[in-house]
């Protein structure tokens, strides 16, 4: 529950460029999404993704066609996980 509502969290994973939060001077950043998924994956949970991990993450920013959209997604999806909750 915290996480759905939190707003500071909420603002946090904002990757609207006007931001200036993490993900949006990620996403803004690095042009390449492999070397961006990369990056996301080391500051969360402090390891590279797998190649299965890229190549899902890859196919959703491909499919969204929101770049920021995808990465706010990826975001969510890492800090939700069993790894990142239990781990951090």
């Amino acid at each position: 529950m915290f996480m759905m509502n939190n707003r500071q969290l909420h603002k946090a994973i904002d990757a609207a460029a006007e931001t200036e939060t993490f993900l949006a001077k990620l996403v803004a950043g690095e042009s390449d999404n492999e070397k961006a998924i990369t990056r996301l994956y080391q500051h969360v949970l402090a390891r590279r993704p797998t190649e299965s991990e890229l190549k899902i993450l890859l196919a959703h920013v491909e499919k969204v066609n929101d770049r920021p959209a995808a990465f706010e997604d990826a975001l969510w999806s890492l800090l939700n996980s069993a790894e990142f909750t239990t781990r951090k």
